[in-house]
């Protein structure tokens, strides 16, 4: 028996794997532009506003800014945004697993250096009161495929994509 996506949605609040699953490509794509611009880093994602419970993801999208940080900055960035390390036992477990370590010693850089950008991607999601940092591994499509179909089919992702 399938679960309605709605009623799945209700119980157990996971808003982060759907806004990952609607907007994947733009994701892929900013990650690997990045990649080729700058080398390894992160992708940083920003909801521009908040998700209703209600929220029909068939239907609607959210808007948002993504942006590329380096790997070479991204302890920085983190301190910005007040990543350190007692927030870090409040992030999900597969984040923690992912920064612990680096936020002890105040640098990503190793975590980011570790990754495939070829394979994997590194995503820092901020949105709805909430920060989620997710590992992006065995990706049915890699980050260099998404880049590409985003540039051939440009103008399906322009209410979206912010450069």
């Amino acid at each position: 028996m399938k679960i309605a996506d709605q009623i799945w949605q209700e119980q157990f609040s996971c808003w982060q794997s759907r806004f990952i699953h609607q907007n994947f490509l733009l994701i892929g794509y900013r990650a690997w532009q990045g990649y080729l611009e700058a080398g390894a880093g992160i992708v940083v994602c920003n909801l521009l506003e908040t998700i209703p419970p209600n929220w029909d993801w068939k239907m609607n999208s959210i808007p948002f800014n993504l942006t590329f940080v380096p790997a070479t900055e991204a302890t920085k960035y983190c301190q910005t945004i007040g990543l350190r390390p007692c927030l870090a036992n409040a992030l999900p477990k597969e984040a923690r697993s992912v920064l612990q370590s680096a936020i002890e010693r105040s640098s990503l850089a190793e975590p980011i250096a570790d990754y495939e950008p070829n394979q994997e991607i590194i995503l820092l999601l901020r949105g709805n009161g909430e920060l989620s940092v997710n590992r992006l591994q065995n990706l049915r499509v890699a980050p260099a495929a998404c880049y590409e179909q985003v540039q051939r089919r440009w103008a399906e992702f322009q209410p979206q994509a912010n450069d």
